[in-house]
């Protein structure tokens, strides 16, 4: 067993572990305190960390935002000039290609034209020609159709006639006025029309 402390040892036990609890209890409140300050601290920085972040964010979403619509405004640009660019290619090349439309039609059409008026041309000289020979198939009837008057008391002189205009008509000469007469002599007649 042990011994008992005395009364002034117990006294001083006591006093000793009450400054003891006096030194943990103003140490834990220093502590304390020094963590309440530390806490609000961490929290001032945290929060001003925060606001920073939250800041720098909003400047570099601002910023991308920008580029952002700078892009999307680079890209509009873009698009426009590509759209006038093949607008005017387009009407370009429409019109080129109407004008070689056109001017293959000019072309057909002239063609077509010159065609048309040669064959014009051609018909009136046809037109002519024929309204020639038809009237010289006329002349020529109306020659052969009037009636040659025969003179038996007067059979030289008329036969003399005739065989001048035998030989006029056809333009042939002495072979034509041979031909004529020995024709008469076979058949008997006169000449009529010049053969």
């Amino acid at each position: 067993m042990s011994k008992l402390l005395g009364i002034s040892q117990t006294l001083e036990t006591l006093e000793a572990l009450r400054s003891a609890t006096r030194d943990f209890t103003t140490r834990t409140a220093k502590l304390k305190e020094e963590l309440r300050v530390r806490t609000i601290r961490a929290a001032q920085h945290q929060k001003t960390a925060l606001e920073e972040i939250t800041g720098k964010l909003a400047t570099d979403l601002a910023e991308e935002d920008l580029k952002f619509q700078a892009e999307i405004s680079s890209a509009k640009s873009n698009y426009e000039k590509r759209k006038t660019r093949l607008g005017k290619a387009y009407r370009s090349s429409k019109e080129l290609g109407l004008a070689r439309v056109e001017d293959r039609t000019g072309q057909r059409k002239y063609s077509l034209q010159r065609q048309m008026l040669q064959a014009e041309r051609d018909r009136d000289t046809g037109l002519a020609n024929a309204a020639a020979a038809v009237d010289d198939d006329m002349r020529v009837q109306s020659e052969l159709s009037r009636p040659t008057t025969i003179f038996p008391f007067r059979r030289r002189a008329p036969r003399a006639r005739v065989r001048r205009d035998c030989a006029r008509m056809d333009g042939r000469g002495e072979r034509t006025r041979r031909r004529s007469r020995d024709r008469r002599r076979s058949s008997g007649r006169e000449c009529q029309g010049g053969h």
